[in-house]
């Protein structure tokens, strides 16, 4: 097939976090630093952590194969994923970079 050659041009994409979001986030990660984020946790802090990871995850980020608070979310994608979740797990990546740096802005700006 002839025609015009087309270069695909990579778009970047930004993150918007919202305030809602950001609060989710936060919560979220002191419910991880307490260890409710484990599917045995029976606790009121688990079943408040689930809510949240739904919230911001499914909801407002819109990604429901992983989690921003998986807690290997920063490395490399396993190698028995599937490219669909690949790619799934690098933007989730890109979603906690943002969480993280405008939680660090907001710790700054109070």
């Amino acid at each position: 097939m002839s025609g015009p050659k087309r270069t695909i041009i990579g778009r970047s994409r930004k993150e918007l976090v919202t305030p809602q979001m950001l609060d989710l986030f936060a919560r979220g990660l002191v419910l991880v630093a307490g260890d409710h984020d484990h599917d045995d946790d029976q606790s009121p802090e688990h079943e408040e952590f689930n809510r949240i990871e739904k919230k911001l995850g499914w909801s407002l980020i819109g990604i429901q194969t992983v989690s921003v608070f998986d807690r290997e979310i920063m490395g490399p994608p396993p190698a028995y994923m599937q490219s669909a979740v690949r790619e799934d797990w690098l933007a989730m990546q890109a979603w906690r970079k943002a969480l993280l740096a405008a939680l660090a802005a907001r710790g700054k700006a109070r």
